[in-house]
């Protein structure tokens, strides 16, 4: 991650700060808060994946579109990054078995329930009742999942301290208090301390 190309991912989220492509107070703005910016028609882009469908999608003021982000140098091939819904473990505790019982449910009879709100992608199997998905996210998903090449998103990849890292790093780097290139050697120490622990 120490490279040219790592440093000028984090100076070019920089640059959309710095000309102004940014809400008032980016820095403290929370996820929720973002997403009804969007939606009262306060700034007039966000990026968020498919599980935010039905607030984004569904403005009473205004009609939106989806498209790829320009996640690669211009004329280069795209290569968009395909994510996931979240994802869920259950441990072993005294409340195992209760807990397995939620997620059969919110995967299985229960789906629509909080699917329907959010207008997201259905996992890769059938769920029983009508689910309510937005027409362009789905076209959209399909073109993204048709790519030549696509990427999972970082966090697939990149081992747990260095994603808690990466937060911190975009936010240093926006403040002025860490220049991309430093925060490119910091990722990078990161996930070299990472896989050392891993190869002890």
């Amino acid at each position: 991650m120490n490279t040219e190309a790592a440093a000028d991912i984090f100076a070019k989220i920089k640059l959309l700060a710095e000309r102004g492509y940014v809400q008032k107070n980016f820095l403290n703005t929370g996820y929720d808060e973002g997403i009804r910016l969007f939606a009262e028609g306060k700034v007039a882009m966000a990026f968020h994946g498919t599980w935010a469908a039905g607030r984004l999608m569904a403005s009473q003021r205004f009609a939106s579109g989806v498209f790829v982000p320009p996640w690669n140098a211009a004329g280069r091939a795209v290569v968009p990054v395909v994510g996931s819904e979240t994802g869920f473990a259950v441990c072993a505790t005294r409340n195992q078995r209760e807990a397995l019982l939620f997620l059969d449910f919110i995967f299985g009879p229960g789906f629509p329930l909080q699917q329907n709100k959010r207008q997201n992608l259905p996992p890769m199997k059938r769920v029983p009742g009508p689910v309510v998905n937005d027409a362009q996210i789905t076209a959209y998903a399909a073109s993204v999942g048709a790519a030549a090449q696509t990427s999972g998103p970082y966090y697939s990849f990149l081992p747990a301290p260095a994603i808690e890292l990466v937060h911190a790093l975009l936010h240093d780097v926006l403040a002025g208090k860490t220049t991309p290139r430093q925060a490119a050697a910091a990722l990078d120490a990161s996930v070299r301390a990472a896989a050392d622990q891993d190869n002890r």
